[in-house]
């Protein structure tokens, strides 16, 4: 007859587990459920409102403890606690597939949102309802991850819709005082940074593709046809984005989408000017540094507006 007690035997329940496998022996702890995750991300700093128990066990289900000679020879101590926290940051965590579908779930609604809050629709300057930017990226079949940031991943996620659908990054509103001595020059130095950016983003469609034509001689080096074929293609691409840069020069209206700069009013009030910006939010950080080397300092650069959208209703005729 087996005897059960609290000495020979651990029971818990509800319980998420770290494993860890160290020359070759598995060790595992017993957790709290979402505080492993809060342990590692540094918001949680309290060790004992993480593990259950400060113990290291075999097998967390059966309840079987590690043996001592075991967790000296991997860890080099025989300290439970020290030998917790290592499990605790480098250790797997076990999480049931409905889990780990539910967190996955919440990561894609949050990545939407961050979508829909830092974009627009660049025809009508308005955003996209969450349903749309939703069932888009499920078309694009985009990957959620559910180990990096969702900010860096809606990133990702916008430049992966604008190969479906129009989309742009929503322009900030940036409002510049200064002596009226550094207008001219200013002016000239926002205008040829606008053009630095806009020429940017035209010839790198133009690189990637002769890269992709590189990579695709090499690998068909014996088939003559097919080289002949990527020549013309090469060309005739070559030619497109000669056309598409002429017509943008000649444009007095900078390209949006990619990083762009817009001067929405300028005026001089004596000795003092304002010139008010719509950027590109990638763009802030290169304006502030325009504006600081060309007034030595002697300038104010306020954010009026995050995201300049269209208010109201829209007429549909």
């Amino acid at each position: 007859m087996s005897i059960f007690t609290p000495v020979n035997q651990k029971r818990l329940t509800n319980v998420a587990v770290v494993r860890m496998k160290c020359h070759g022996k598995r060790f595992e702890i017993a957790c709290y459920q979402n505080k492993v995750l809060c342990w590692r991300a540094g918001t949680e700093t309290d060790i004992d409102e993480v593990l259950q128990t400060p113990t290291v066990f075999s097998n967390v289900s059966k309840g079987q403890l590690a043996p001592t000679e075991d967790v000296k020879k991997a860890f080099g101590t025989e300290d439970a606690l020290e030998v917790c926290k290592r499990i605790l940051q480098k250790g797997e965590l076990q999480v049931s597939e409905r889990e780990r579908q539910v967190t996955l779930d919440s990561k894609f609604h949050e990545i939407v949102q961050l979508v829909t809050e830092k974009t627009v629709n660049p025809e009508t300057q308005r955003p996209y309802p969450l349903a749309s930017i939703e069932q888009a990226l499920r078309d694009a079949h985009f990957a959620i991850k559910n180990h990096r940031n969702s900010k860096q991943q809606a990133l990702e996620a916008i430049r992966l819709l604008k190969e479906s659908i129009p989309i742009q990054r929503a322009q900030m509103k940036m409002r510049i005082e200064c002596s009226a001595k550094f207008y001219k020059q200013l002016l000239t130095d926002l205008k040829a940074l606008n053009n630095m950016t806009t020429s940017n983003a035209n010839t790198q469609p133009a690189t990637s593709s002769s890269n992709s034509l590189k990579n695709s001689k090499q690998n068909q080096t014996g088939k003559k046809s097919k080289n002949k074929q990527n020549k013309e293609n090469s060309s005739d691409l070559n030619e497109e984005n000669a056309t598409n840069e002429s017509s943008a020069q000649s444009s007095s209206q900078p390209i949006t989408g990619a990083d762009s700069l817009v001067v929405e009013n300028d005026e001089v009030n004596g000795t003092e000017c304002e010139i008010i910006l719509l950027i590109d939010p990638g763009l802030i950080k290169k304006v502030q540094e325009t504006v600081l080397s060309v007034c030595k300092g002697q300038a104010v650069c306020d954010v009026v507006s995050l995201k300049e959208t269209v208010e109201g209703d829209e007429i549909i005729t």
